[in-house]
């Protein structure tokens, strides 16, 4: 029998009516399902004649995620409140691959209330079993029914201890203020130092989204070597982000970064960023054209920071257009920059520069991709306080310097295909020419944004390798290379490529003797890639030395394995100072795995090691099990640095999270 009431549907063997009383008696087999999807299970039900009130025996019920709330019996007391007799709740299955037919674990209450309007489940008399187990008894517990996605309350807790903080626990609470709009606050108990009070608030409109978190203790001080000293200091950090649409056309935002002190961050596990980034901006976006001005604030955290030495940008605006109609079969694309530099001890910086692209594209009868392309920038630059800064050549104080930058040139390239089977072999010689003056670098223009230059595979085929305005590539080179890539079937790629650069002149003034590109010829740079399926890929960077073949630059990413099974290795070797902001030697070793144990499960490990100093830096590893109830983590970390008052330590971290209960 099918009866269907207002969006609620009862099914039964038998089902007998009572026309003077308006009441069903339902039998056998009895389902009840209401529109949202929660199913009711019974061996016989009373109820009215719209379905909404009645006496249930041996009811069961089934929400979202396969939870469970069954019962000896129930009264259902309108079409939302429903209150069950000697209950039962749990979302673990009942029967296990071994036949266990105990949850891993449940709640038993004498006395179960269903409200479905206030989307909660409450208990009265509950004892929480794990196993079959009790072991908690509480008179009084509640918690919002599976069908809820937010709602206040508490959430994981994460409980530990560590070597340097002592044993401590994490208890977040939820506030689920409203639909758009919540917040979280998270007090850290110590017992070797102050308790941590953090908290979070984000906010979501139709046009905007943002976000503020922060946290704040007052702990015992120390000096530098992180031993304590007289008295307490008060300790905090304040983050703050945002995104706003003003129009389709134009976006503002924000990001702000601020902490009282460089170690705070790192000694309380609440960040490991080096520096702080503040940046606010606004910004058009019109099709391919596009302006912006931001302004930025930088706080350096470690110990070698110098503050007067950090810039504040105010502002830095940009703006790229491009022409509707085309110039001389190419496209031309207008670009400008204005930026003024400010340091409290330092070199100032004021800079507006204009630049003006042409590329034009075609494709040979016999398959040659051939680009032609010319560049013409002007930049006028008026620095102050010249002395001391590294990066110029000049006894002047300050300086108003014009320059003019036009460059020509072409790209070339051949792809020749083969085809055997399913197997596409592609070998593509590439080929640039550019032509620049030469100089274009005058010894009082400082540089701010291409110290971070290296030569590599991604640069190669630049006309301009530096990253920024500051630095110029003039003069005349040739940059060739040849890239090899075989496809197959499936999404697959392998491929080498391998160039090098040649110039007319030498300009070790521009290009630092340990960059590759001082002499005229340059270092060899390449990559190779092999990724035949999902399951591996294998990246490899290098430099290798045009002269003597050593490696200058060595860097390797293997990815291996299923997600369950897999295997992550990471490797970095710099051969001295290979980039211009003078990174020195290193060499580094990084591994990551996870492994599934067996059923629900898994082992994860990492570490990171220095090669130069031998000496590890980091390393985890976590066990974790997890099945459709329960997840549960416990990590044992070792971090092996020193800074400051953070000292080596080694932390134990143990999460259990009940789903469906938080």
């Amino acid at each position: 029998v099918e009866v269907t009431y207002g969006g609620r549907t009862l099914l039964a063997d038998n089902l007998t009516y009572n026309e003077k009383t308006g009441r069903i008696q339902a039998d056998g087999h009895v389902s009840i399902t209401e529109a949202s999807g929660e199913t009711m299970y019974a061996q016989s039900v009373e109820l009215d004649g719209d379905l909404s009130e009645g006496v249930i025996q041996a009811m069961s019920a089934l929400f979202a995620e396969h939870t469970r709330l069954a019962a000896n019996s129930a009264v259902r007391q309108n079409e939302n409140v429903t209150e069950l007799d000697h209950a039962v709740y749990s979302p673990c299955k009942v029967c296990s691959e071994n036949g266990d037919k105990t949850p891993l674990w449940q709640i038993k209450a004498l006395r179960v209330t269903h409200d479905r309007g206030k989307k909660s489940v409450s208990y009265r008399h509950a004892f929480f079993e794990l196993g079959g187990v009790p072991i908690f008894y509480t008179p009084y517990f509640s918690h919002a029914d599976p069908t809820v996605k937010r709602k206040s309350g508490f959430l994981v807790p994460r409980i530990g201890n560590s070597s340097d903080l002592g044993n401590f626990v994490e208890i977040p609470y939820y506030f689920a203020l409203a639909q758009n709009y919540d917040a979280t606050f998270t007090p850290l108990f110590l017992a070797n130092e102050a308790s941590v009070l953090k908290g979070e608030f984000r906010l979501r409109t139709k046009r905007g989204q943002f976000k503020i978190d922060g946290s704040g203790t007052n702990a015992k001080r120390r000096d530098s070597l992180g031993q304590r000293t007289f008295g307490k200091e008060y300790r905090n950090h304040l983050f703050a982000e945002g995104a706003y649409k003003i129009s389709d056309v134009w976006n503002w935002g924000f990001n702000l970064q601020t902490v009282s002190d460089d170690t705070y961050l790192k000694r309380y596990d609440i960040s490991n960023v080096d520096e702080l980034e503040s940046k606010v901006f606004i910004e058009a976006i019109d099709g391919r054209n596009y302006a912006n001005i931001e302004a930025y604030h930088f706080r350096g955290l470690r110990q070698t920071d110098d503050p007067g030495q950090t810039p504040i940008i105010f502002p830095n605006a940009d703006f790229r257009y491009y022409t509707s109609e085309p110039l001389f079969g190419g496209v031309v694309e207008a670009r400008g920059n204005s930026l003024i530099l400010q340091r409290t001890e330092g070199t100032d910086v004021r800079r507006l520069s204009f630049s003006t692209n042409w590329n034009r594209s075609l494709v040979s009868r016999g398959g040659q991709l051939i680009n032609f392309f010319g560049h013409l920038r002007s930049d006028l630059y008026h620095a102050n306080d010249l002395q001391g800064d590294p990066t110029v050549n000049t006894t002047k104080k300050d300086d108003f310097v014009a320059r003019v930058l036009p460059t020509i040139g072409v790209d070339w390239r051949f792809p020749l295909v083969r085809q055997r089977g399913t197997v596409l072999q592609v070998i593509e010689p590439i080929a640039q020419v550019a032509i620049s003056p030469e100089g274009g670098n005058p010894g009082t223009i400082p540089n701010e944004d291409s110290l971070g230059f290296e030569f590599d595979d991604t640069n190669l085929f630049q006309a301009n390798k530096f990253p920024g305005i500051d630095r110029w590539e003039g003069g005349t080179r040739i940059n060739v290379g040849v890239k090899f890539s075989v496809f197959g079937r499936g999404p697959g790629e392998n491929s080498i490529l391998i160039g090098q650069s040649f110039k007319l002149k030498e300009n070790k003034k521009v290009f630092g003797p340990t960059s590759g590109l001082s002499d005229t010829q340059s270092d060899f740079v390449g990559r190779i890639l092999l990724s035949p399926n999902e399951y591996f890929q294998l990246t490899h960077r290098f430099r290798v030395d045009h002269d003597g073949f050593s490696v200058r630059r060595n860097e390797v990413d293997l990815f291996a394995g299923t997600t369950d099974y897999n295997f992550n290795l990471g490797y970095l070797q710099l051969d001295e100072s290979v980039t211009a902001s003078g990174l020195g030697k290193r060499e580094e070793l990084y591994a990551r795995t996870r492994l599934k144990v067996r059923h629900n499960w898994s082992f994860i490990a990492e570490g990171r090691r220095d090669l130069v100093d031998d000496e590890m830096i980091r390393a985890s590893g976590t066990f974790r099990y997890e099945d459709e109830c329960t997840a549960f983590d416990i990590s044992l970390r070792r971090r092996f640095t020193r800074d400051r008052d953070i000292e080596p330590s080694t932390s134990l971290f143990f999460t259990v999270r009940l789903k469906t209960l938080g």
